[in-house]
């Protein structure tokens, strides 16, 4: 499901990887994943999909309560993971389209 990246600089040959492990920190730390990985580059466009993501997260918990009290824990874990999937999945996209676009390295999928 969640793909490896190569990105690779030709003129310095400078190279990173994104793995399946960068998908667990872009969807736990956002923001400041893509500092860590891309610069200030894509730092805007991660935190307003943070801001998004928590407000997901927040309309989750308050319409909890239209969910039968049976299925509440489920409805809520599975949840929590399709938000985290959206954020991770979108963070990594950022980052390799500042990577493509902007900085005009080679991205290759592994």
């Amino acid at each position: 499901m969640f793909k490896t990246y190569r990105i690779k600089n030709f003129v310095t040959d400078e190279e990173f990887h994104i793995g399946k492990w960068s998908y667990v920190w872009a969807g736990m730390l956002g923001p400041f994943y893509a500092v860590f990985k891309a610069g200030p580059g894509c730092v805007i466009r991660s935190a307003l999909l943070s801001l998004a993501c928590a407000a997901m997260f927040f309309m989750l918990l308050v319409n909890l309560n239209r969910v039968p009290q049976s299925l509440q824990a489920i409805a809520l874990i599975f949840g929590i993971v399709a938000v985290l999937l959206v954020h991770s999945s979108l963070t990594i996209s950022f980052i390799l389209k500042y990577y493509r676009k902007q900085r005009r390295w080679s991205v290759r999928a592994s």
